[in-house]
């Protein structure tokens, strides 16, 4: 996949992710971050091509270039080869159209502790450019399964014994009383539609209490309540806990 940005191409260094080729405009390399992606770069042979900016435009998928791409052969993750950890955080994107949205996800996943991101058939690709952009290659720290079957998803929570949440507007238990510090996949759906599928549909509810005059909130702010509501249930579980395993 193609990625640009440096905190992009930072955080894909950062990953060992390996990289066929880079594109740089002749004034990239001014900055300390970005001499230090070239020195990186250098250090593992891979092969940097210089163009002049207006080359470099052309072919940059943003209004304000950074002046770095790169073409990376990101790892795929499988999820049945996944152990997961004591009390895991996963967060499912069900049926998620716009790459900001998901992009914005993932990112607030690897700030909140999330330890996988699934998505559903039917999700955008979280290797879109957008996606990629709004992540701000956090893409490249927690895992990311994509087009995954409904099936494969509720079979693997129910035999790792994962406690399932559905997202909803208005029905199921309020956030803060959802018991966010055990083993918990939290499911997030469409932006116009919600959770359509019906295995997922049958999932226990959960919901943020809205008291102003609003039908639903943007499934990335809502994303970002309920993962940094587990974050503070977490927090204060280790509080009470000290001596207890991580």
């Amino acid at each position: 996949m193609a990625v640009e940005g440096i905190r992009v191409l930072e955080e894909a260094e950062k990953s060992g992710c390996e990289t066929e080729a880079v594109v740089i405009t002749e004034d990239f390399g001014k900055e300390p971050r970005e001499n230090n992606l070239l020195e990186r770069w250098s250090a593992r042979g891979i092969r940097v091509f210089q163009v002049g900016e207006k080359l470099f435009a052309s072919i940059s998928a943003v209004r304000a270039p950074q002046g770095a791409m790169a073409l990376l052969r990101a790892p795929r993750h499988a999820l049945k080869d996944i152990i997961p950890k004591k009390c895991t955080l996963i967060l499912c994107a069900c049926g998620i159209q716009d790459p900001g949205n998901l992009g914005t996800l993932i990112r607030t996943g690897a700030a909140a502790g999330v330890d996988m991101v699934l998505t559903t058939e039917g999700t955008v690709s979280p290797r879109n450019p957008k996606t990629l952009r709004a992540s701000a290659g956090a893409i490249f720290i927690i895992p990311v399964i994509e087009h995954l079957k409904t099936g494969e998803i509720l079979s693997y929570c129910e035999r790792n014994e994962i406690r399932m949440y559905r997202t909803d507007a208005l029905a199921g238990v309020r956030h803060t009383q959802a018991d966010l510090v055990s083993s918990c996949a939290v499911f997030l759906g469409n932006e116009s539609s919600g959770i359509y599928e019906p295995a997922f549909a049958r999932l226990p509810a959960i919901h943020i209490p809205m008291p102003g005059n609003t039908e639903s909130l943007n499934v990335a702010a809502a994303g970002a309540i309920l993962m940094f509501e587990a974050a503070r249930q977490r927090s204060a579980s280790e509080a009470r806990n000290p001596e207890a395993e991580p």
